[in-house]
């Protein structure tokens, strides 16, 4: 699921998450490209708060979850492992991409009456996203993560 997740968070950072199309004139825009605009916009504490948590506390965490489960599933314990899990706890509560995603859909909602609204394939996977992050939220345990880690320590000898 981490790295599925990892996948959807590449594709909807990446592509337009909607077009807007008034009168033949149309406009697509991508995550990042929303909160440059926010910045330029004179709003440069929504830009930062969407930046943080929409872009860079979900990069953090699934980095950070790819850094300790790919070698985990090899059967190594990875460097830095007691700060890297500190971390993920420290900024769990900052990723808040279902937020982001009530956002869009309260967003569309409000602009679907004014405008021709496209949804793009990053709304798709931010959606996808929404519901592997949650998934990943009630499946991976802390504990387990230190009871593998334990396991592979002693059957290491280290």
């Amino acid at each position: 699921m981490t790295v599925a997740s990892a996948i959807m968070y590449v594709i909807a950072n990446s592509f337009p998450i909607l077009g807007i199309n008034l009168q033949g004139n149309g406009n697509a825009v991508t995550l990042l490209k929303a909160v440059h605009d926010l910045w330029n916009q004179g709003m440069p504490i929504v830009s930062s708060l969407t930046f943080v948590t929409a872009i860079l506390v979900p990069a953090l965490e699934l980095g950070m979850m790819l850094y300790l489960l790919i070698p985990l599933s090899l059967g190594r314990v990875p460097a830095g492992v007691n700060v890297i899990m500190r971390f993920l706890r420290t900024i769990k509560p900052w990723g808040m991409i279902e937020v982001f995603m009530l956002g869009i859909l309260v967003s569309l909602v409000k602009l679907v009456q004014d405008f021709s609204i496209i949804p793009g394939v990053a709304l798709w996977s931010f959606a996808c996203l929404t519901l592997l992050l949650a998934a990943l939220a009630s499946t991976f345990s802390h504990y387990d993560v230190w009871a593998c880690i334990d396991a592979q320590n002693h059957g290491t000898g280290e």
